[in-house]
């Protein structure tokens, strides 16, 4: 009995230990999401209006190869799709995507390409309780780096993404597909979330070239890698998304191109082994609290030329044209803010969930009175009294 009675105190610390880990490092059905390049669009659909009938998304086959059969000898764009797969509560969220400038190169996006007839729509902000929120997008240095206009086919880098706006709940941040107990009923998005419709633009004759828009981490082209922000009941979670989860888009420019079998050519050697990546590694979360988005400062790849920014924004370089196809000529990049200044919420000066420092508290409410009684316990068992 005595024993029992000494080791009590540790027992109870050692449990709330357990408790304060489970705390800060919650269980999740879907921790390890996936970002693709869909270079087909087709198939691809939003349905407005209200659920369950509207207000659904639903994302078709992803095509990682666009092939045109007849080359286009001029400079000429293609829409394509960013999509999201496997992930939840999602508050923000960043592209890294690494090109040959001169070859095929990122000029616009939007995060909200479909409508309901009354605001803008993309999965950032599918759910509308009781309206769809608006959202900010975000460029790496405010602007899509410039094209070189001398041919050199340099390699470059940039990061692009987009948060919604208002106070952050578990309703208003989407999920893909909708988790067991949905958190909100007004809208679906059962496999897979497009977050950006993205213009491509192909500058000059690429006849019989395979062009690729490489999606990667942070490592080695920049402070901010594909990544997403997600609430966590109290604040913002950091999720890296993994290179091996990461689809590359391609672009078979004329008859002579051929599309590739997995693993492609890419412009760095981060690739990963296949363009729509398959699950393979056991789920694990980020370890830690809630962290802010990261500042960040645009690396370009070497040799390749940075946007500047004027007094009104980003120095023109191309005419930018609305998403949904747009015929060749000048673009200007649309000033936007950087993605470094995506604010975190719900945590203290120090970075610290509010909650965890309640926890704390509670845990030490348990284990002075826990000690203190299994002191008591062990005097009255030395003095005879049990």
């Amino acid at each position: 009995m005595r024993r029992t009675l000494i080791w009590l105190p540790a027992l109870i610390l050692a449990i709330a230990a357990a408790a304060l880990f489970l705390a800060s490092h919650p269980t999740r059905a879907i921790d390890i999401p996936e970002m693709h390049f869909d270079m087909d669009t087709t198939g691809t659909t939003y349905t407005p209006g209200t659920a369950p009938a509207g207000n659904i998304m639903n994302v078709g086959p992803i095509d990682l190869c666009l092939t045109s059969t007849t080359a286009d000898p001029n400079t000429h764009q293609h829409n394509v799709h960013l999509i999201l797969k496997n992930a939840e509560d999602v508050v923000s969220w960043t592209a890294r995507v690494n090109y040959i400038g001169d070859q095929m190169a990122i000029v616009d996006f939007t995060a909200t390409p479909y409508t309901d007839g009354v605001a803008a729509v993309g999965f950032i902000n599918l759910p509308e309780i009781p309206s769809h929120r608006s959202i900010t997008p975000a460029i790496e240095g405010n602007a899509f780096p410039a094209i070189p206009a001398d041919g050199s086919n340099t390699p470059q880098t940039t990061a692009f993404g987009a948060i919604y706006n208002g106070a952050q709940t578990d309703p208003v941040s989407p999920d893909t597909p909708h988790k067991t107990a949905p958190d909100d009923a007004s809208y679906d998005a059962p496999n897979g979330g497009v977050l950006a419709l993205v213009v491509l633009e192909v500058t000059g004759d690429e006849s019989g070239n395979l062009l690729t828009m490489n999606l990667d981490d942070n490592f080695p082209n920049g402070a901010l890698g594909s990544e997403l922000e997600i609430f966590t009941g109290t604040g913002q979670m950091t999720v890296p998304i993994p290179v091996q989860r990461l689809g590359d888009g391609f672009h078979a420019e004329g008859a002579t191109a051929t599309c590739p079998v997995p693993p492609g050519p890419c412009v760095t050697t981060e690739c990963p082994a296949s363009g729509v990546a398959t699950p393979t590694a056991a789920p694990t979360a980020p370890p830690g609290q809630p962290t802010a988005t990261p500042a960040a400062t645009a690396t370009p790849g070497p040799g390749a030329p940075t946007a500047t920014a004027g007094p009104g924004g980003a120095t023109p370089t191309r005419t930018a044209t609305p998403a949904g196809g747009a015929a060749a000529g000048t673009r200007t990049a649309t000033p936007r803010a950087s993605p470094a200044a995506l604010p975190p919420t719900g945590t203290t000066s120090d970075g610290d969930s509010i909650g965890f420092a309640y926890l704390v508290l509670l845990i030490a409410g348990l284990v002075v009175p826990g000690s203190g009684a299994a002191f008591a316990l062990w005097r009255l068992r030395r003095t005879g009294w049990l």
